[in-house]
């Protein structure tokens, strides 16, 4: 999926960077309704659903824009 986002926003962005955050641990429910989801965008759920990755992308998303 790298090369698609970079085709979709390289045009935006002068210098594209890309970072991994950890993801913690889902909580049984969590991950009982993940596998309801393609594998493709399984990742993307579960990522929105984990406050130690939410607030890792808040923080550097607020580095960036300061």
């Amino acid at each position: 999926h790298r090369g698609l986002l970079a085709a979709q926003i390289r045009p935006y962005v002068k210098e594209l960077c890309w970072q991994a955050l950890k993801l913690g641990p889902p909580s049984d429910r969590t991950r009982a309704l993940a596998e309801m989801f393609p594998e493709r965008i399984r990742s993307h759920y579960l990522c929105m659903r984990d406050d130690a990755f939410v607030a890792s992308l808040a923080d550097e998303l607020g580095k960036l824009l300061s």
